[in-house]
């Protein structure tokens, strides 16, 4: 299939890249899987233009690109609101639009969530490494995007079907939001005070980044004393000795030595992935029977809405840290 250069990137944004699923199966040698930090809305992204799961499309943070089209085709924005525009008109979200030779796509005031995710019938090609061209900000593999890049894709005739999610089906981005925490390996180290504190307080985000969101709020205090660091997942919660929980995100480390008091759970993976500093959160404690439960049932949605989508059943994505 050929490859053809689609879109010209006048201004790259605020850490726009190239995302899909990440690279599974490196964790052991100390790379982590990356990928999208948004995973519901780059799958909603691509399911809009009929393309297949685990394409790249772009990721970009607060601050949109503007890209100028070289070829005609259909792209779809999904995730936070940045206020997106076509020849400075503005254009629906979560809906397949056609964009033709010549348009410019721009954006403008955040105005609800972090991450937008930009998809194109076929995909884009972006510096494949270890399997994937999904950019990881740790690694410096992938692709970043940078003024003057010219992002290519698999020539297709720009014709497909037009495929849009109902409003009341669009994701809200709420500035608080309750996440479901499963009790972390280390739960033990922190006494009671600060286990109260943890589920019963408001924390604020401090500040974040692909690695790791940092909150603020009451000080958790563990206990004092050696640990060794072991493996750390997607939601692991770090405290450090400063007292501010670290949730950690797609860019982590593959391991850590502060103690874990605890998981966020899968099913808020877009809820983190599109807060901003200021937002707050509170946790709440669940079971890992409830989180996998609610797992299997958003897993479940997403069945359904890719067999409505291509009339065939989702394959099955290796789950490979």
């Amino acid at each position: 299939m050929k490859e053809t250069p689609v879109f010209h990137v006048e201004k790259p944004g605020l850490l726009t890249s190239l995302q899909n699923d990440g690279r599974k199966g490196y964790q052991h040698v100390g790379l982590g899987p990356g990928g999208a930090i948004d995973p519901d809305a780059l799958f909603m992204a691509n399911l809009l233009v009929a393309n297949e799961l685990n394409t790249l499309a772009i990721e970009c943070t607060l601050v949109g690109p503007e890209l100028h089209c070289l070829l005609d085709g259909i792209i779809a924005i999904t995730g936070a609101d940045l206020s997106p525009t076509l020849n400075r008109e503005p254009v629906p979200m979560w809906k397949a639009m056609r964009i033709t030779k010549g348009d410019t796509l721009r954006f403008g005031k955040p105005i609800q969530g972090a991450r937008a995710y930009i998809s194109r019938h076929g995909g884009f090609l972006g510096q494949e490494d270890l399997g994937s061209g999904a950019y990881h900000s740790m690694a410096s593999i992938g692709t970043l995007l940078t003024k003057n890049d010219v992002l290519s894709a698999h020539s297709l005739n720009g014709k497909g079907p037009l495929l849009g999610l109902s409003h009341e089906h669009h994701p809200v981005y709420k500035k608080h939001v309750t996440l479901a925490v499963v009790a972390g390996p280390h739960e033990e180290r922190f006494n009671q005070k600060s286990t109260m504190a943890f589920y019963h307080s408001t924390f604020r985000v401090k500040h974040g980044n692909r690695m790791a969101l940092t909150f603020e709020g009451e000080n958790l205090t563990p206990m004092k004393g050696s640990l060794l660091s072991s493996g750390v997942n997607w939601g692991s919660i770090q405290v450090p000795p400063s007292g501010h929980p670290i949730v950690l995100l797609q860019d982590r480390q593959t391991t850590g030595g502060y103690p874990r008091i605890g998981t966020i759970a899968s099913i808020h993976q877009a809820e983190l992935a599109q807060l901003v500093t200021g937002d707050t959160v509170n946790f709440q404690p669940i079971t890992i029977q409830q989180a996998q439960d609610k797992w299997r049932e958003h897993l479940k949605q997403r069945r359904k809405l890719y067999a409505r989508a291509f009339g065939r059943r989702m394959p099955t994505l290796l789950n490979k840290a």
